[in-house]
C-alpha cells in the first residue's frame, strides 16, 4: 500500500487566511496531529514489511521442509495464521486513518466554500455601502460646499437690500422657503442614512475613499466644467435672482 501523503506534506500543507475562517490554531493542531498519525501509520507498515519479509522467508524455508516432510507441524500453520492477522489488522487500520483524514479534508473544503460565499456577499454590500456614501457626498459637497455653507446663503437670500421693490422681496422670500425646504430633507435622508449603515465611527474614512472614487469617475467632467464659470449652487443663486428680477 502506497501513501500519496507524507508527514512532511502535511505539516507544510498552507491555507489561505480569510475573514471568520478556520481557527488557525486548531487548524496547525490537527495538522499535527495528522502527521504524528501518518508517522505511526507509516513505522507500522514498515514493521509488518519487515515481519512479513521475515515470515516470508520462514515460509520458504518452512515449503522447503515440506518438500523434504510433507506433513506441516501445528507451530508452522499457527505462525502463518497468526502473520495473516497481523497484516489483515494493519491493513484496516491504514484504510480507517486514510478515511478519517479524507472525511476531514471534504470537511474543511466545504467551509472553504461557506467563507467564500461570505466573503462575496461581504464585497457586494461593501459596494453598495460605498455607493451610498457617493450619493450622500453628491448630495452634501456639491463643489465643496457643505450644508452649513447652504445654509449660510439661503440666509442671505431672505436679506433683501434696499432698493430692492416689495414684490422681489416676497419672492426671494419664497426662494429661501425651497431652499430650507431641500436643506431639511438633506439633513433627514443624511440621518437615515448613517442609522441605515450604522457607521458613524468610520464614516471620515468612508467619505474619503467614496471622495477618491468620485473624483476618479468625474475627471474628464470637471476639466471642462472648470472652463464655464460659476459653480453649480452659484448657478442655483443666479437663477433664483434672475427669477426675482422677472
Amino acid at each position: 500500500m502506497i501513501l500519496q501523503l507524507t508527514p512532511l506534506d502535511i505539516r507544510k500543507k498552507e491555507f489561505k487566511k480569510v475573514m471568520r475562517g478556520c481557527d488557525p490554531a486548531e487548524v496547525e493542531a490537527f495538522l499535527e496531529l495528522l502527521s504524528e498519525e501518518f508517522e505511526l501509520l507509516q513505522m507500522e507498515i514498515d514493521r509488518q514489511k519487515k515481519e512479513n519479509e521475515l515470515l516470508s522467508e520462514k515460509n520458504q524455508s518452512l515449503s522447503s521442509q515440506q518438500k523434504q516432510n510433507p506433513e506441516p507441524n501445528q507451530a508452522d500453520r499457527l505462525s502463518q495464521k497468526e502473520a495473516e492477522i497481523i497484516i489483515k489488522e494493519a491493513e484496516v487500520k491504514a484504510l480507517e486513518i486514510v478515511e478519517k483524514a479524507k472525511s476531514e479534508a471534504n470537511r474543511l473544503k466545504e467551509e472553504i466554500f461557506v467563507l467564500k460565499s461570505q466573503k462575496n456577499s461581504f464585497i457586494k454590500r461593501l459596494k453598495h455601502l460605498f455607493a451610498s456614501q457617493i450619493e450622500l457626498i453628491d448630495v452634501l459637497e456639491i463643489e465643496d460646499i457643505d450644508v452649513s455653507e447652504y445654509k449660510t446663503l439661503s440666509q442671505q437670500i431672505d436679506k433683501p437690500k434696499v432698493s430692492d421693490k416689495p414684490s422681489h422681496i416676497s419672492g426671494a422670500g419664497k426662494k429661501k422657503e425651497q431652499v430650507d425646504i431641500l436643506l431639511d430633507d438633506i439633513e433627514e435622508k443624511t440621518e437615515s442614512l448613517r442609522k441605515s449603515v450604522n457607521i458613524d465611527d468610520d464614516l471620515p474614512f468612508i467619505k474619503k475613499k467614496a471622495r477618491e472614487l468620485l473624483d476618479e469617475e468625474k475627471k474628464d467632467e470637471e476639466n471642462k466644467e472648470d472652463q464655464e464659470g460659476d459653480s453649480t449652487f452659484d448657478h442655483f443663486i443666479k437663477q433664483i435672482g434672475d427669477g426675482d428680477e422677472n
